[in-house]
């Protein structure tokens, strides 16, 4: 049974330290296309280690239990250049009310970030970036500078595939150093879920 690894997408922030002030809708391309909507590629959590011999190993606690041995659909094919260019290969779709929110992520444990987008019914969208760091830093703030959102259709319907091309570039300041500035882009398919009562 294919599951996400996480529903944060129906979570939503108590406060952001990202800004998005980029006014922006979606665009519907009903001949949007990519490998990714073609195949079925799965893997077990990021603390599962599996190796050449097929043992498996639990890194956080030690033992298998069977939410481990869960596999885990891989709804996103994106590239973040954040903390180093690395895959993003998760994504969670979760109606809210007449609309989406999309919580996208991938490479833990070493990249521990995420991207949450949300789609109004109008298809207007706004983008929120977090990021943890191993180590302390000066607290940290985002910005987005660019984004563009093309789906391959409106149906949020709970059930369906949202198939998607997803670009967005922001940068990033800790009050100390000049402003760094990164990307997320690729696709993604996530199967849309209704919101968490």
């Amino acid at each position: 049974m294919m599951m996400s690894a996480q529903l944060l997408a129906g979570d939503h922030p108590a406060k952001s330290a990202c800004d998005d002030g980029v006014s922006a809708s979606a665009t519907i391309a009903p001949k949007l296309d990519s490998p990714l909507f073609r195949e079925t590629k799965t893997s077990l959590n990021w603390w599962i280690v599996e190796s050449e011999s097929g043992t498996i190993e639990d890194t956080t606690d030690g033992e298998i239990g069977p939410d481990d041995l869960v596999r885990i659909e891989h709804t996103a094919s994106c590239t973040s250049t954040h903390q180093s260019e690395h895959l993003m290969e998760f994504c969670d779709a979760v109606r809210d009310g007449d609309g989406i929110r999309l919580s996208l992520r991938g490479g833990m444990p070493a990249y521990a970030s995420s991207l949450s987008v949300t789609i109004e019914r109008s298809l207007a969208f706004r983008c929120d970036f977090s990021a943890t760091y191993p180590a302390p830093t000066a607290p940290l703030r985002w910005k987005i500078s660019k984004k563009e959102l093309r789906l391959r259709s409106r149906d949020f319907a709970p059930g369906q595939r949202l198939y998607g091309w997803v670009s967005v570039t922001f940068e990033e300041t800790d009050g100390v150093g000049e402003p760094k500035t990164y990307k997320i882009e690729g696709y993604i398919k996530p199967v849309i879920q209704h919101k968490p009562a």
